[in-house]
């Protein structure tokens, strides 16, 4: 968090976050990723987990848009 208070003290930067939802993880924190839209000039956005090669799998299941959503 504290980077992300630099970044939005820096004139002309736009503050994006990308976030993974990873069931067991981070999924409580949904909400939190929401609020902070409300409360800065930050985007954040929800992206899918990208694979490649070499990477290790996600340690546990993503959890799906449509949960999130619900939540």
């Amino acid at each position: 968090m504290d980077a992300l208070d630099v970044a939005k003290g820096l004139p002309g930067l736009r503050t994006k976050v990308n976030v993974v939802v990873i069931r067991g993880v981070n999924d409580a924190e949904v909400r939190d990723f929401v609020e902070l839209t409300r409360e800065s000039d930050i985007t954040v956005r929800f992206i899918e987990y990208m694979p490649f090669e070499g990477a290790p799998p996600p340690p546990r299941p993503l959890l799906p848009s449509h949960k999130m959503i619900r939540a």
